[in-house]
Protein backbone atom coordinates (compact mmCIF):
# COMPACT_ATOMS: atom_id res chain seq x y z
CA UNK A 1 0.00 0.00 0.00
CA UNK A 2 2.90 2.53 0.58
CA UNK A 3 4.70 1.84 -2.01
CA UNK A 4 1.50 2.26 -4.14
CA UNK A 5 0.79 5.71 -2.70
CA UNK A 6 4.53 6.71 -3.61
CA UNK A 7 4.22 6.06 -7.22
CA UNK A 8 1.41 7.53 -7.44
CA UNK A 9 2.77 10.82 -5.86
CA UNK A 10 5.59 10.25 -8.11
CA UNK A 11 3.53 10.26 -11.28
CA UNK A 12 1.41 13.19 -10.42
CA UNK A 13 4.86 14.72 -9.77
CA UNK A 14 5.50 13.50 -13.07
CA UNK A 15 2.55 14.90 -14.89
CA UNK A 16 2.21 18.55 -12.70
CA UNK A 17 6.13 19.05 -13.62
CA UNK A 18 5.34 18.76 -17.82
CA UNK A 19 2.68 20.45 -17.59
CA UNK A 20 2.84 24.61 -18.81
CA UNK A 21 3.86 27.56 -16.66
CA UNK A 22 0.43 28.56 -16.77
CA UNK A 23 -1.27 25.73 -15.63
CA UNK A 24 0.83 25.11 -12.71
CA UNK A 25 0.10 28.24 -11.18
CA UNK A 26 -3.59 27.86 -11.65
CA UNK A 27 -3.32 24.25 -10.10
CA UNK A 28 -1.42 26.46 -7.26
CA UNK A 29 -4.01 28.73 -6.79
CA UNK A 30 -6.51 26.42 -6.19
CA UNK A 31 -4.23 23.83 -3.65
CA UNK A 32 -2.18 26.59 -1.66
CA UNK A 33 -4.60 29.42 -2.26
CA UNK A 34 -8.08 29.28 -2.50
CA UNK A 35 -9.11 26.41 -0.87
CA UNK A 36 -6.71 26.82 2.61
CA UNK A 37 -7.80 30.60 2.26
CA UNK A 38 -12.26 29.77 2.23
CA UNK A 39 -11.89 27.16 4.84
CA UNK A 40 -10.09 29.94 7.19
CA UNK A 41 -11.61 32.38 6.28
CA UNK A 42 -15.20 30.50 7.16
CA UNK A 43 -13.54 29.49 10.24
CA UNK A 44 -12.70 32.95 11.29
CA UNK A 45 -15.98 34.31 10.46
CA UNK A 46 -17.83 31.60 12.79
CA UNK A 47 -15.51 32.53 15.31
CA UNK A 48 -15.10 36.40 15.00
CA UNK A 49 -18.28 36.93 14.64
CA UNK A 50 -19.62 37.92 18.25
CA UNK A 51 -16.44 39.59 18.87
CA UNK A 52 -17.09 41.62 15.80
CA UNK A 53 -20.90 42.72 17.07
CA UNK A 54 -19.13 43.93 20.83
CA UNK A 55 -16.20 46.32 18.82
CA UNK A 56 -19.03 47.34 16.70
CA UNK A 57 -21.39 48.00 19.66
CA UNK A 58 -18.24 49.65 21.77
CA UNK A 59 -17.44 51.61 18.96
CA UNK A 60 -20.83 52.84 17.99
CA UNK A 61 -20.85 54.04 22.12
CA UNK A 62 -17.76 55.96 21.48
CA UNK A 63 -18.86 57.32 18.44
CA UNK A 64 -22.23 58.45 20.68
CA UNK A 65 -20.02 59.90 22.82
CA UNK A 66 -17.91 62.20 21.16
CA UNK A 67 -21.05 63.38 19.37
CA UNK A 68 -22.65 64.19 23.33
CA UNK A 69 -19.41 65.89 23.98
CA UNK A 70 -19.28 68.07 20.42
CA UNK A 71 -23.35 68.40 21.33
CA UNK A 72 -22.09 70.40 25.09
CA UNK A 73 -19.66 72.49 23.11
CA UNK A 74 -22.39 74.04 20.87
CA UNK A 75 -24.44 74.30 23.75
CA UNK A 76 -21.36 76.39 25.54
CA UNK A 77 -21.16 78.24 22.48
CA UNK A 78 -24.63 79.68 22.38
CA UNK A 79 -24.52 80.14 26.60
CA UNK A 80 -21.86 81.91 25.95
CA UNK A 81 -23.54 84.61 24.02
CA UNK A 82 -25.22 86.27 26.70
CA UNK A 83 -21.74 87.08 28.11
CA UNK A 84 -22.07 90.65 26.52
CA UNK A 85 -25.24 91.57 27.30
CA UNK A 86 -25.14 90.76 31.00
CA UNK A 87 -21.92 92.92 31.27
CA UNK A 88 -23.26 95.86 29.42
CA UNK A 89 -24.08 99.13 31.71
CA UNK A 90 -26.56 100.64 28.77
CA UNK A 91 -28.54 97.58 28.99
CA UNK A 92 -28.67 97.57 33.00
CA UNK A 93 -29.39 101.41 32.34
CA UNK A 94 -32.30 100.15 30.26
CA UNK A 95 -33.41 97.74 32.63
CA UNK A 96 -33.23 99.79 35.27
CA UNK A 97 -35.77 102.09 33.68
CA UNK A 98 -33.27 105.16 34.00
CA UNK A 99 -34.07 105.97 29.76
CA UNK A 100 -37.62 108.08 30.28
CA UNK A 101 -37.97 108.87 26.50
CA UNK A 102 -38.60 106.93 23.49
CA UNK A 103 -35.58 109.17 21.85
CA UNK A 104 -33.18 108.64 24.25
CA UNK A 105 -34.10 104.62 24.20
CA UNK A 106 -33.73 104.58 20.53
CA UNK A 107 -30.62 106.26 20.36
CA UNK A 108 -29.25 104.31 23.51
CA UNK A 109 -30.37 101.39 21.73
CA UNK A 110 -29.00 102.17 18.21
CA UNK A 111 -25.48 103.54 19.95
CA UNK A 112 -24.61 101.03 21.93
CA UNK A 113 -26.95 97.68 21.58
CA UNK A 114 -27.92 97.04 18.03
CA UNK A 115 -24.19 96.05 17.47
CA UNK A 116 -24.45 93.71 20.38
CA UNK A 117 -27.26 91.72 18.49
CA UNK A 118 -25.71 91.68 15.01
CA UNK A 119 -22.79 90.23 16.44
CA UNK A 120 -25.17 87.12 17.88
CA UNK A 121 -25.56 86.92 13.94
CA UNK A 122 -22.18 85.52 13.69
CA UNK A 123 -23.38 82.04 15.81
CA UNK A 124 -24.93 79.84 13.11
CA UNK A 125 -27.05 78.05 16.50
CA UNK A 126 -28.82 81.35 17.49
CA UNK A 127 -32.06 82.01 16.49
CA UNK A 128 -32.74 84.46 18.36
CA UNK A 129 -31.92 86.82 21.39
CA UNK A 130 -34.63 88.62 23.63
CA UNK A 131 -34.03 90.65 26.92
CA UNK A 132 -36.91 90.61 28.61
CA UNK A 133 -37.15 93.51 32.06
CA UNK A 134 -39.01 93.79 34.87
CA UNK A 135 -39.84 97.66 34.46
CA UNK A 136 -42.35 99.26 31.61
CA UNK A 137 -40.23 100.84 28.70
CA UNK A 138 -40.73 104.05 26.40
CA UNK A 139 -39.83 101.77 23.75
CA UNK A 140 -40.71 98.13 23.23
CA UNK A 141 -38.87 95.52 20.48
CA UNK A 142 -40.88 92.46 20.49
CA UNK A 143 -37.45 90.47 20.02
CA UNK A 144 -34.63 92.35 21.00
CA UNK A 145 -36.16 94.14 23.98
CA UNK A 146 -39.41 93.66 26.02
CA UNK A 147 -41.60 93.36 28.90
CA UNK A 148 -40.66 89.80 31.33
CA UNK A 149 -45.08 89.93 30.83
CA UNK A 150 -44.15 88.81 27.09
CA UNK A 151 -42.37 85.51 28.25
CA UNK A 152 -43.95 82.47 27.34
CA UNK A 153 -42.96 80.86 30.97
CA UNK A 154 -44.50 80.70 33.70
CA UNK A 155 -43.40 82.18 37.65
CA UNK A 156 -43.08 78.92 38.44
CA UNK A 157 -39.86 78.55 36.09
CA UNK A 158 -39.00 82.16 36.10
CA UNK A 159 -38.28 81.23 40.13
CA UNK A 160 -36.08 78.53 39.10
CA UNK A 161 -34.29 80.65 36.42
CA UNK A 162 -33.27 83.12 39.69
CA UNK A 163 -31.89 80.16 41.39
CA UNK A 164 -29.72 79.06 38.48
CA UNK A 165 -26.63 81.05 38.15
CA UNK A 166 -25.42 79.40 34.88
CA UNK A 167 -28.64 79.68 33.47
CA UNK A 168 -31.54 76.84 32.39
CA UNK A 169 -31.75 74.81 29.36
CA UNK A 170 -35.91 73.94 28.17
CA UNK A 171 -36.71 71.77 25.99
CA UNK A 172 -40.42 72.02 24.51
CA UNK A 173 -42.91 71.69 21.40
CA UNK A 174 -44.66 74.68 19.90
CA UNK A 175 -48.62 74.52 18.94
CA UNK A 176 -47.70 72.41 16.02
CA UNK A 177 -45.39 70.06 17.50
CA UNK A 178 -42.11 71.04 16.57
CA UNK A 179 -39.40 71.00 18.99
CA UNK A 180 -38.57 73.90 20.63
CA UNK A 181 -34.36 74.51 22.62
CA UNK A 182 -34.42 78.04 24.59
CA UNK A 183 -32.18 78.97 27.04
CA UNK A 184 -33.02 81.03 29.84
CA UNK A 185 -30.18 83.53 31.96
CA UNK A 186 -31.28 86.34 34.64
CA UNK A 187 -29.35 89.36 34.47
CA UNK A 188 -28.37 90.76 37.93
CA UNK A 189 -27.16 94.00 39.14
CA UNK A 190 -25.05 94.58 42.19
CA UNK A 191 -27.46 97.29 43.58
CA UNK A 192 -31.01 96.67 44.28
CA UNK A 193 -33.03 95.62 42.92
CA UNK A 194 -31.18 92.64 42.05
CA UNK A 195 -32.97 90.65 39.46
CA UNK A 196 -32.82 92.95 35.83
CA UNK A 197 -34.37 91.00 33.01
CA UNK A 198 -33.80 87.79 31.63
CA UNK A 199 -31.92 86.83 28.65
CA UNK A 200 -33.96 84.20 26.26
CA UNK A 201 -32.00 82.20 23.43
CA UNK A 202 -34.13 80.97 20.67
CA UNK A 203 -31.87 78.16 18.58
CA UNK A 204 -31.67 76.36 15.68
CA UNK A 205 -32.45 73.09 16.88
CA UNK A 206 -31.89 71.03 13.52
CA UNK A 207 -28.32 72.74 14.01
CA UNK A 208 -27.61 72.05 17.79
CA UNK A 209 -28.16 68.39 16.70
CA UNK A 210 -26.34 68.07 14.09
CA UNK A 211 -23.77 66.86 16.12
CA UNK A 212 -25.38 63.07 15.72
CA UNK A 213 -26.02 63.31 12.26
CA UNK A 214 -22.76 60.91 11.71
CA UNK A 215 -24.67 58.44 13.78
CA UNK A 216 -27.57 58.31 11.16
CA UNK A 217 -26.72 54.35 9.90
CA UNK A 218 -28.87 53.67 13.11
CA UNK A 219 -31.96 54.62 14.29
CA UNK A 220 -32.02 57.91 17.22
CA UNK A 221 -34.36 58.54 19.54
CA UNK A 222 -34.33 61.80 22.10
CA UNK A 223 -36.03 61.42 25.77
CA UNK A 224 -37.25 64.08 27.46
CA UNK A 225 -37.40 63.23 31.08
CA UNK A 226 -40.00 66.05 32.38
CA UNK A 227 -42.36 65.26 30.24
CA UNK A 228 -41.74 61.74 29.30
CA UNK A 229 -41.70 62.15 25.81
CA UNK A 230 -39.69 60.40 23.08
CA UNK A 231 -38.60 61.89 19.62
CA UNK A 232 -37.69 60.48 16.68
CA UNK A 233 -34.35 61.80 15.37
CA UNK A 234 -34.23 61.37 11.43
CA UNK A 235 -32.84 63.35 8.53
CA UNK A 236 -31.79 66.24 11.01
CA UNK A 237 -35.14 66.29 12.42
CA UNK A 238 -36.55 65.80 15.61
CA UNK A 239 -40.56 64.18 15.38
CA UNK A 240 -42.94 63.13 18.18
CA UNK A 241 -42.06 59.02 18.61
CA UNK A 242 -45.30 56.38 18.36
CA UNK A 243 -42.87 54.67 21.00
CA UNK A 244 -42.74 54.37 24.55
CA UNK A 245 -38.73 54.09 26.38
CA UNK A 246 -40.02 50.69 28.06
CA UNK A 247 -41.36 49.54 24.66
CA UNK A 248 -37.97 50.84 23.08
CA UNK A 249 -35.93 48.51 25.28
CA UNK A 250 -38.46 45.85 25.35
CA UNK A 251 -37.94 45.56 21.42
CA UNK A 252 -34.33 46.27 20.61
CA UNK A 253 -31.43 44.53 22.67
CA UNK A 254 -28.62 46.20 20.78
CA UNK A 255 -28.68 49.97 22.17
CA UNK A 256 -26.23 52.41 23.58
CA UNK A 257 -27.80 55.58 26.02
CA UNK A 258 -26.51 58.74 26.71
CA UNK A 259 -27.36 61.66 29.43
CA UNK A 260 -27.47 65.30 28.42
CA UNK A 261 -27.59 66.84 32.06
CA UNK A 262 -28.17 70.02 30.50
CA UNK A 263 -31.38 69.08 28.86
CA UNK A 264 -32.70 66.47 31.61
CA UNK A 265 -32.77 64.15 28.19
CA UNK A 266 -31.09 61.36 27.03
CA UNK A 267 -29.84 60.12 24.02
CA UNK A 268 -31.04 56.42 22.52
CA UNK A 269 -29.19 54.85 19.94
CA UNK A 270 -30.52 51.40 18.46
CA UNK A 271 -28.24 49.45 16.45
CA UNK A 272 -29.20 47.12 13.34
CA UNK A 273 -26.47 44.75 13.30
CA UNK A 274 -28.24 42.40 11.30
CA UNK A 275 -28.62 44.73 7.86
CA UNK A 276 -24.45 45.36 8.74
CA UNK A 277 -23.33 41.64 9.26
CA UNK A 278 -25.72 39.48 7.47
CA UNK A 279 -25.87 36.07 8.73
CA UNK A 280 -27.45 34.39 5.63
CA UNK A 281 -26.13 31.20 5.07
CA UNK A 282 -27.02 31.06 1.19
CA UNK A 283 -26.20 34.49 0.34
CA UNK A 284 -22.69 33.64 2.05
CA UNK A 285 -22.36 30.83 -0.04
CA UNK A 286 -23.30 32.41 -3.38
CA UNK A 287 -21.29 35.50 -2.33
CA UNK A 288 -18.21 32.91 -2.23
CA UNK A 289 -18.58 31.13 -5.51
CA UNK A 290 -18.87 34.71 -7.48
CA UNK A 291 -16.15 35.77 -5.57
CA UNK A 292 -14.77 32.92 -6.53
CA UNK A 293 -14.93 32.76 -9.97
CA UNK A 294 -14.02 36.93 -10.14
CA UNK A 295 -10.68 35.95 -7.98
CA UNK A 296 -10.12 32.65 -10.41
CA UNK A 297 -10.44 34.85 -13.47
CA UNK A 298 -8.04 37.57 -12.30
CA UNK A 299 -5.77 35.07 -11.08
CA UNK A 300 -5.54 33.68 -15.00
CA UNK A 301 -5.12 37.06 -16.09
CA UNK A 302 -2.29 37.60 -14.20
CA UNK A 303 -0.47 35.26 -14.56
CA UNK A 304 -1.07 35.15 -18.57
CA UNK A 305 0.52 38.20 -18.61
CA UNK A 306 3.74 36.71 -16.93
CA UNK A 307 3.53 33.20 -18.50
CA UNK A 308 3.09 35.46 -22.14
CA UNK A 309 6.30 36.98 -21.77
CA UNK A 310 7.93 34.02 -20.91
CA UNK A 311 6.70 31.81 -23.54
CA UNK A 312 7.48 34.55 -25.83
CA UNK A 313 11.20 35.01 -24.56
CA UNK A 314 11.62 31.37 -24.88
CA UNK A 315 10.84 30.76 -28.16
CA UNK A 316 12.84 33.82 -29.33
CA UNK A 317 15.24 32.10 -27.58
CA UNK A 318 15.23 28.53 -29.30
CA UNK A 319 15.07 30.93 -32.72
CA UNK A 320 17.90 32.98 -32.48
CA UNK A 321 21.32 32.54 -34.63
CA UNK A 322 24.49 32.83 -33.51
CA UNK A 323 26.03 34.68 -36.36
CA UNK A 324 22.54 36.70 -36.60
CA UNK A 325 22.19 38.33 -33.06
CA UNK A 326 19.28 40.62 -32.63
CA UNK A 327 17.94 42.36 -29.30
CA UNK A 328 14.44 40.66 -28.12
CA UNK A 329 11.43 43.24 -29.37
CA UNK A 330 8.76 43.77 -26.38
CA UNK A 331 6.93 46.06 -23.96
CA UNK A 332 9.88 46.28 -21.13
CA UNK A 333 8.43 46.87 -17.78
CA UNK A 334 10.55 47.30 -14.86
CA UNK A 335 9.87 44.02 -13.13
CA UNK A 336 11.81 40.61 -12.84
CA UNK A 337 11.02 39.56 -16.44
CA UNK A 338 11.84 43.09 -17.79
CA UNK A 339 15.05 43.28 -16.03
CA UNK A 340 15.76 39.89 -17.25
CA UNK A 341 14.99 40.85 -21.31
CA UNK A 342 16.59 44.50 -20.82
CA UNK A 343 19.71 42.39 -19.68
CA UNK A 344 20.01 40.47 -22.20
CA UNK A 345 19.46 42.86 -25.02
CA UNK A 346 22.47 45.07 -23.04
CA UNK A 347 24.35 41.77 -23.76
CA UNK A 348 23.43 41.64 -27.15
CA UNK A 349 23.57 44.91 -27.79
CA UNK A 350 27.28 45.09 -26.21
CA UNK A 351 28.30 41.49 -28.12
CA UNK A 352 27.52 43.27 -31.51
CA UNK A 353 28.91 46.39 -30.30
CA UNK A 354 32.70 44.72 -29.51
CA UNK A 355 32.37 42.85 -32.67
CA UNK A 356 32.15 46.01 -34.70
CA UNK A 357 34.89 47.57 -32.80
CA UNK A 358 36.94 44.40 -32.94
CA UNK A 359 36.23 44.30 -37.16
CA UNK A 360 37.06 48.17 -37.22
CA UNK A 361 40.42 47.35 -35.02
CA UNK A 362 41.33 44.64 -37.29
CA UNK A 363 40.56 47.10 -40.51
CA UNK A 364 42.86 49.80 -38.85
CA UNK A 365 45.87 47.81 -38.12
CA UNK A 366 45.85 46.62 -41.38
CA UNK A 367 45.58 49.61 -43.38
CA UNK A 368 47.88 50.95 -40.74
CA UNK A 369 50.76 48.26 -41.73
CA UNK A 370 49.39 48.42 -45.33
CA UNK A 371 50.56 52.79 -45.17
CA UNK A 372 53.39 51.68 -42.85
CA UNK A 373 54.67 49.56 -45.34
CA UNK A 374 54.28 51.55 -47.70
CA UNK A 375 56.40 54.18 -46.52
CA UNK A 376 58.96 51.63 -45.21
CA UNK A 377 60.33 51.26 -48.46
CA UNK A 378 64.30 50.67 -48.77
CA UNK A 379 64.80 52.65 -44.76
CA UNK A 380 68.01 51.39 -44.78
CA UNK A 381 68.91 53.83 -47.58
CA UNK A 382 67.04 56.59 -46.85
CA UNK A 383 68.55 56.77 -43.59
CA UNK A 384 72.05 56.37 -45.30
CA UNK A 385 71.34 59.02 -47.22
CA UNK A 386 70.01 61.30 -44.38
CA UNK A 387 73.27 60.51 -42.65
CA UNK A 388 75.29 61.59 -46.04
CA UNK A 389 73.23 64.78 -46.29
CA UNK A 390 74.09 65.61 -42.77
CA UNK A 391 77.65 65.02 -43.00
CA UNK A 392 77.57 67.06 -45.38
CA UNK A 393 76.29 69.95 -44.36
CA UNK A 394 78.23 69.92 -40.87
CA UNK A 395 81.70 69.97 -43.93
CA UNK A 396 79.81 73.15 -44.69
CA UNK A 397 79.44 74.14 -41.08
CA UNK A 398 75.41 74.20 -41.75
CA UNK A 399 74.51 73.40 -38.50
CA UNK A 400 70.86 74.07 -38.64
CA UNK A 401 70.26 71.68 -41.69
CA UNK A 402 72.56 68.67 -39.69
CA UNK A 403 70.19 69.39 -36.34
CA UNK A 404 67.25 69.01 -38.68
CA UNK A 405 68.07 65.96 -40.46
CA UNK A 406 69.68 64.58 -37.35
CA UNK A 407 66.56 65.10 -35.84
CA UNK A 408 64.27 64.03 -38.73
CA UNK A 409 66.09 60.91 -38.83
CA UNK A 410 65.19 59.82 -35.56
CA UNK A 411 61.39 60.63 -36.54
CA UNK A 412 61.70 58.40 -39.43
CA UNK A 413 63.32 55.49 -37.56
CA UNK A 414 60.40 55.94 -34.57
CA UNK A 415 57.63 56.21 -37.28
CA UNK A 416 58.86 53.24 -39.24
CA UNK A 417 59.40 50.71 -36.61
CA UNK A 418 56.58 48.04 -36.85
CA UNK A 419 57.75 45.12 -34.66
CA UNK A 420 55.04 46.13 -31.98
CA UNK A 421 51.83 48.09 -31.73
CA UNK A 422 52.59 49.68 -28.64
CA UNK A 423 55.74 51.24 -26.94
CA UNK A 424 56.55 52.97 -23.13
CA UNK A 425 55.06 56.80 -22.69
CA UNK A 426 58.55 57.46 -22.12
CA UNK A 427 59.61 57.00 -26.14
CA UNK A 428 56.40 58.18 -27.34
CA UNK A 429 57.21 61.62 -24.87
CA UNK A 430 60.65 61.33 -26.41
CA UNK A 431 59.69 60.98 -30.41
CA UNK A 432 56.98 64.03 -29.41
CA UNK A 433 59.88 66.02 -27.71
CA UNK A 434 61.80 65.25 -31.46
CA UNK A 435 59.08 66.42 -33.20
CA UNK A 436 59.08 70.08 -31.33
CA UNK A 437 61.99 70.54 -32.05
CA UNK A 438 61.72 69.75 -35.50
CA UNK A 439 59.11 72.67 -35.51
CA UNK A 440 61.15 74.44 -33.66
CA UNK A 441 63.90 75.02 -35.76
CA UNK A 442 61.48 75.83 -38.73
CA UNK A 443 59.37 78.24 -36.11
CA UNK A 444 62.02 79.48 -34.57
CA UNK A 445 61.13 82.40 -31.95
CA UNK A 446 57.45 82.01 -32.72
CA UNK A 447 56.61 78.69 -30.50
CA UNK A 448 57.66 77.69 -27.11
CA UNK A 449 57.41 74.14 -26.07
CA UNK A 450 58.32 72.54 -22.43
CA UNK A 451 57.45 69.02 -21.36
CA UNK A 452 56.49 68.45 -17.95
CA UNK A 453 57.18 64.95 -16.13
CA UNK A 454 55.44 64.82 -12.16
CA UNK A 455 55.03 60.91 -11.90
CA UNK A 456 56.69 58.04 -12.44
CA UNK A 457 56.30 56.68 -16.17
CA UNK A 458 57.63 52.51 -15.18
CA UNK A 459 55.03 50.43 -16.84
CA UNK A 460 53.19 52.60 -18.29
CA UNK A 461 52.10 51.45 -21.84
CA UNK A 462 50.74 53.23 -24.53
CA UNK A 463 49.86 52.53 -28.77
CA UNK A 464 52.69 54.50 -30.69
CA UNK A 465 52.21 57.53 -32.15
CA UNK A 466 49.61 58.99 -30.42
CA UNK A 467 51.12 62.10 -28.80
CA UNK A 468 52.50 63.20 -32.34
CA UNK A 469 48.71 63.95 -34.40
CA UNK A 470 47.95 66.06 -31.65
CA UNK A 471 50.86 68.22 -31.74
CA UNK A 472 50.69 68.78 -35.43
CA UNK A 473 46.91 69.41 -34.80
CA UNK A 474 47.73 72.36 -32.29
CA UNK A 475 50.49 73.95 -34.54
CA UNK A 476 48.63 73.33 -37.69
CA UNK A 477 45.09 74.79 -35.92
CA UNK A 478 45.96 77.02 -33.40
CA UNK A 479 49.34 78.98 -34.78
CA UNK A 480 47.90 82.76 -35.16
CA UNK A 481 50.24 85.18 -37.47
CA UNK A 482 51.78 87.35 -34.66
CA UNK A 483 51.67 85.49 -31.58
CA UNK A 484 53.70 83.24 -29.72
CA UNK A 485 52.26 79.63 -29.59
CA UNK A 486 52.96 78.12 -26.50
CA UNK A 487 52.64 74.34 -26.31
CA UNK A 488 53.01 72.57 -23.01
CA UNK A 489 52.67 68.92 -22.14
CA UNK A 490 52.11 67.92 -18.95
CA UNK A 491 51.87 64.27 -17.12
CA UNK A 492 50.76 63.89 -13.40
CA UNK A 493 48.77 61.31 -11.41
CA UNK A 494 45.15 61.43 -11.97
CA UNK A 495 41.95 59.76 -11.62
CA UNK A 496 39.73 58.14 -14.23
CA UNK A 497 36.16 57.71 -14.82
CA UNK A 498 36.18 55.04 -12.38
CA UNK A 499 37.96 56.10 -9.69
CA UNK A 500 41.17 54.56 -10.09
CA UNK A 501 44.68 55.76 -9.92
CA UNK A 502 45.86 56.36 -13.41
CA UNK A 503 48.11 58.79 -15.46
CA UNK A 504 46.99 61.64 -16.85
CA UNK A 505 48.44 63.14 -20.47
CA UNK A 506 47.64 66.84 -21.26
CA UNK A 507 48.65 68.45 -24.91
CA UNK A 508 47.83 72.45 -23.97
CA UNK A 509 48.01 75.60 -26.22
CA UNK A 510 47.27 79.10 -26.09
CA UNK A 511 46.40 79.32 -29.55
CA UNK A 512 42.87 80.32 -31.90
CA UNK A 513 40.99 77.80 -29.99
CA UNK A 514 38.30 75.90 -31.52
CA UNK A 515 34.76 77.25 -31.68
CA UNK A 516 31.47 75.23 -29.79
CA UNK A 517 29.82 73.96 -32.48
CA UNK A 518 32.82 72.44 -34.21
CA UNK A 519 33.45 71.22 -30.89
CA UNK A 520 30.59 69.49 -29.72
CA UNK A 521 31.01 67.90 -33.31
CA UNK A 522 34.72 66.69 -32.18
CA UNK A 523 33.36 65.30 -28.79
CA UNK A 524 30.70 63.64 -30.43
CA UNK A 525 33.07 61.87 -33.09
CA UNK A 526 35.28 60.91 -30.31
CA UNK A 527 32.25 59.45 -27.88
CA UNK A 528 31.33 57.20 -31.12
CA UNK A 529 34.75 56.46 -32.13
CA UNK A 530 33.78 57.28 -35.64
CA UNK A 531 37.28 57.17 -37.91
CA UNK A 532 37.80 59.35 -41.23
CA UNK A 533 38.43 56.72 -43.59
CA UNK A 534 40.47 59.61 -45.12
CA UNK A 535 42.40 60.07 -42.32
CA UNK A 536 44.24 57.16 -40.80
CA UNK A 537 46.73 59.17 -38.52
CA UNK A 538 44.53 62.04 -36.84
CA UNK A 539 42.54 62.34 -34.05
CA UNK A 540 39.73 60.35 -34.16
CA UNK A 541 42.12 57.64 -35.08
CA UNK A 542 44.59 58.20 -32.00
CA UNK A 543 41.20 58.39 -30.02
CA UNK A 544 39.98 54.70 -31.82
CA UNK A 545 43.21 53.39 -30.97
CA UNK A 546 43.71 54.48 -27.42
CA UNK A 547 40.42 52.36 -26.49
CA UNK A 548 41.26 49.71 -28.15
CA UNK A 549 44.18 49.16 -26.88
CA UNK A 550 42.69 49.42 -22.88
CA UNK A 551 39.71 47.81 -24.30
CA UNK A 552 37.34 50.20 -22.67
CA UNK A 553 36.62 53.87 -22.94
CA UNK A 554 38.16 55.45 -20.29
CA UNK A 555 41.14 56.01 -22.28
CA UNK A 556 39.16 58.06 -24.94
CA UNK A 557 40.30 61.24 -25.81
CA UNK A 558 38.97 64.59 -24.07
CA UNK A 559 38.85 68.25 -25.58
CA UNK A 560 38.02 71.48 -23.77
CA UNK A 561 38.51 74.75 -25.97
CA UNK A 562 37.58 78.39 -25.76
CA UNK A 563 37.99 80.34 -28.52
CA UNK A 564 40.86 82.58 -28.27
CA UNK A 565 42.59 81.10 -25.35
CA UNK A 566 43.32 77.87 -26.26
CA UNK A 567 42.40 73.74 -26.70
CA UNK A 568 43.72 70.98 -24.12
CA UNK A 569 43.86 67.68 -25.04
CA UNK A 570 43.76 65.11 -22.38
CA UNK A 571 43.72 61.11 -21.58
CA UNK A 572 44.56 58.67 -18.86
CA UNK A 573 47.11 55.39 -19.50
CA UNK A 574 47.21 52.68 -16.72
CA UNK A 575 50.39 51.10 -15.48
CA UNK A 576 50.33 47.68 -16.52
Amino acid sequence: MYVRCISILMKLKYLYMNLQITRKLVIGYFIVILVPTFVLEWSFYQANYSAFIKNYLLNQQYSLNIAKQNFDIQLEQISSATAPFENNAILKNYLQGNYSTVAESLYNYLQYLQPLYTSTKINPYLANLTVYGYERYPMDLANRLTSIENINVDGAYIEKIKRSAPGLWRFSVDDNYAPRLDYYKMIYSTTYPYYLGIIKIKTKVPKVFNSFNSLSENDLYLYVESSGQLYTYEGNTLTISDNTLDSLYEENRNYQTVDIEALSCKIIQVNHTNSIVSYDGNRLIALLIILFLVLTVLYYMIASSITRRLKAFSQYVNDTDANNLEEFQAPLYKDEIGVMITSHNNLIERIIQLTNENFQSQIQKRDAEYYALQAQIKPHFLYNMLENIRMSAETHNDTETADMLLTLGKHMRYSLNMKTNKSTLENELYFAKNYLQMQKIRLKEKIEIAISVLTELDNVYCPRLILQPILENAIKHGYCIGQVLKIFIHVKEGTGSGNEPNILVEIIDNGNGINKETLSSINADLEQMKVDSNQHIGINNVNSRLITFYGSRDGRLYINSEPGLGTTVSFYLKRL
